[in-house]
Formats: C-alpha cells, structure tokens, sequence
C-alpha cells in the first residue's frame, strides 16, 4: 500500500490517505481526501449521487481518478441573486460599527459606537424578518 499526503485546496493542512495500489481508498480515506466525514459518502452512496464506488467482499471503494473526476465536475458555487435592500443595510452598518470601532480605547459606552451596535442589530433584525427568521434566504 501506498501513503498518499494530498494538500487540501486553499488551505496548508495537508491529508494522509492511504491508497491501495490499483488507486482504491475505503470510504475513510476517500472522504478524508474530499474533506467530508464517511457518513456523507455513505449518504451520497444511499441516494445515488456522489462519486462513483465499487463494492468487493462487502466493503466499499472509492478510485482516486473518479474522486478527482467528482471533484472536478462540481458546479462552481455563484451567487445568483443580488443582494436585498435589508442585506446592503446591514453590510452598511456593520461597516459603520467598524469604523466606530477602529482606534477605540474606550469600549461600547461611547455614544458613536453605541449608535452604530443599535443601527446594525436593528438592519440584522430586518433581513431575519425578511427571511422569516433565517438569515439566509
């Protein structure tokens, strides 16, 4: 058997596989190397979605190419709507507590910063009621 460290995307960990030598890894190791726990796999393996897998002697196998295929096949993730009225208040008051924030020796008390804590609760207050309490749409 073959020990594998695969770096993981975006990131400096780094992932130790084990990979048998016709390139199988079990479900550990291969969602390991997706950065996903087993139990997704075998989720993804239950409702016929996910990378493709074998079965031998009732254990399951993943091949590193159809796990690099997989990966390569997912949809970028977009943003596919603009962002709402109540979205842009809050980004806007969060930025203006920043502001407030920046520098200060004197903590939440001081009248600036208290005006802005209370104007961004209040937009993060709408976008939840907009969204009917979540605060995501």
């Amino acid at each position: 058997m073959e020990d594998r460290a695969t770096e993981v995307a975006g990131s400096v960990e780094k992932v130790h596989v084990k990979v048998l030598p016709d390139g199988r890894m079990c479900r550990r190791d291969a969602a390991a190397y997706l950065g996903m726990k087993p139990k997704t796999l075998s989720m993804w393996a239950l409702d016929k979605t996910g990378p493709a897998s074998i079965k031998v002697g009732g254990r399951v196998f993943y091949y590193r190419d159809d796990l690099d295929r997989f990966i390569r096949d997912l949809p970028p993730i977009v943003r596919t709507l603009p962002p709402t009225e109540c979205e842009l208040n809050v980004i806007e008051a969060a930025q203006d507590w920043a502001d407030a924030t920046e520098g200060s020796k004197y903590g939440p008390m001081q009248p600036q910063i208290k005006q802005a804590e209370i104007a961004l609760m209040g937009a993060m207050a709408d976008l939840a009621a907009e969204n009917d309490g979540r605060w995501t749409r």
